[in-house]
């Protein structure tokens, strides 16, 4: 299970790492037999496999609302 950054409402902007974090916290003990890639691992194998700059344009989407169709 792959954890991807946070996407917060404009109130709650800082905390998107703490999200993220108590998520996988989560994760671990609700289904400990689940692999968990950290949020940091995670963009960490999106760079390296090249996809840093769809990932980029899909997050910027998502936050002005706009349908990627990446996503579908």
């Amino acid at each position: 299970m792959a954890i991807f950054p946070a996407i917060t409402a404009p109130g709650l902007r800082g905390n998107e790492v703490g999200l993220a974090h108590y998520l996988g916290q989560i994760l671990r003990r609700v289904s400990p037999n689940w692999q968990i890639v950290s949020e940091q691992d995670t963009l960490a194998r999106l760079n390296r496999q090249g996809l840093a700059g769809q990932y980029t344009s899909v997050r910027n989407d998502y936050s002005k609302g706009v349908p990627n169709p990446l996503l579908f």
